[in-house]
């Protein structure tokens, strides 16, 4: 049971990165689908790495601290966990736009000029670092076993994120730019509820 709800939570995540790619399919051209596709699979691919070098390693130290109810030991593996997860998170937002770069200069594929495009690369690449932060949040909230807490932290992110982007539907202004905004808003909103629901757990339990 406990299991099931990490799962719904877990879907949420899945199904933003792919109905944003759905909305610019819908709403601008095939290029600009193809080149939002291969920034944004980029930034999944990171996120991929980013779960293998970090929590997946890190997050069963932080179940066996909560577990003995050590406190120095928990706020020690948290610690790790979050800056280990700007560090990764960063090398990648630094990392692909060089190799984009230095791909160009040997290379007239059109997915490697960044002349024109480098606005929406950035965006994405932001999303690396904020998905990445609210994943290292959610294993934390995992290890404390609140896993119905993730499902509603990222139901009412996305919920704000799709009204967000109803309003620049409104104005006409729901572009891929737009979109990958709305994208980040859901990752920073999904940022903020967890951070509140660690805090008073750990407000609530004396140990920690």
């Amino acid at each position: 049971k406990t299991a099931f709800w990490y799962l719904l939570g877990t879907l949420i995540l899945r199904f933003v990165q792919v109905f944003d790619r759905y909305l610019v399919g819908v709403i601008d051209t095939k290029d600009a689908l193809g080149l939002y596709v291969f920034y944004t699979s980029l930034a999944i691919s990171a996120g991929a790495v980013f779960i293998f070098l970090g929590p997946s390693r890190i997050y069963p130290q932080l179940i066996l601290a909560i577990k003995a109810g050590d406190g120095t030991l928990y706020r020690r593996i948290k610690k790790k966990l979050l800056l280990s997860t700007i560090f990764i998170s960063t090398l990648f937002f630094v990392g692909i736009p060089l190799s984009l770069l230095i791909a160009g200069e040997f290379s007239d594929n059109p997915l490697f000029k960044l002349e024109g495009n480098s606005v929406l690369l950035g965006l994405v690449m932001c999303t690396i670092i904020v998905n990445a932060l609210n994943l290292a949040l959610q294993y934390i909230l995992y290890s404390h076993g609140k896993d119905k807490e993730i499902l509603y932290t990222n139901i009412l992110s996305f919920l704000i994120a799709i009204l967000f982007l109803c309003g620049c539907w409104l104005f006409n202004e729901i572009i891929s730019i737009t979109i990958v905004v709305g994208v980040i808003i859901f990752y920073i909103l999904g940022c903020i509820s967890k951070v509140i629901y660690i805090k008073a757990i750990e407000d609530g339990n004396g140990k920690l």
